[in-house]
């Protein structure tokens, strides 16, 4: 894995990690990087730009956040 320095602002830390696929995300294992993919949610940027009612019934609830 790449190491490199990300700027401590909202701003950067999004160019950052938005564009990064969704399965780097902490938290998201194989079944919910597949279940997320088989809606097109490839990227995190794509993730944090659902809202959360969508993610909670496409990832099954509060506990899968």
């Amino acid at each position: 894995m790449e190491r490199r320095a990300v700027g401590s602002t909202p701003e950067a830390v999004a160019v950052f990690l938005h564009p990064r696929p969704v399965g780097e995300l902490h938290g998201i294992g194989s079944a919910q990087q597949r279940t997320l993919t088989t809606y097109g949610v490839h990227t995190i940027g794509l993730l944090a730009n659902l809202p959360e009612a969508t993610v909670q019934r496409v990832l099954g609830g509060m506990d899968a956040l």
